[in-house]
């Protein structure tokens, strides 16, 4: 469990420095040991952009999201999923409405899109 653990954390971290400002503190699920400690045994990291204003400014915060995902040196099939959203969505920049892949990685709110990219 401790190498879960540490793998993790390492992970999520790679992907919190990758966010910059955009990304939050890494947040972890535990799971208890036969030892009694608490390791981790997932996380994310909410990635924070604004798809709103001109298209630099999408460009420039879908790459942001884009590294992040792809931060760990063996990102998961989560991990590129947030890839591909971000590269469907940057695809459409310019056109009338970004269009988003059903499921994981959807913006929580219109203000600033919210992504998370789990372990």
């Amino acid at each position: 469990m401790q190498a879960r653990d540490s793998a993790v954390k390492q992970e999520e971290k790679a992907h919190a420095a990758a966010a910059g400002p955009y990304g939050s503190a890494p947040q972890y699920e535990y799971q208890i040991g036969p030892d009694g400690k608490a390791y981790a045994i997932g996380g994310h990291v909410d990635v924070g952009v604004s798809l709103s204003g001109s298209a630099e400014d999408k460009e420039r915060a879908l790459a942001t999201l884009q590294n992040a995902a792809l931060a760990p040196n063996a990102p998961s099939g989560a991990d590129m999923a947030a890839f591909r959203q971000a590269s469907l969505q940057r695809a459409t920049i310019g056109g009338d409405q970004p269009k988003s892949i059903p499921g994981y990685g959807q913006p929580q709110n219109d203000a600033n899109d919210i992504f998370s990219i789990y372990a």
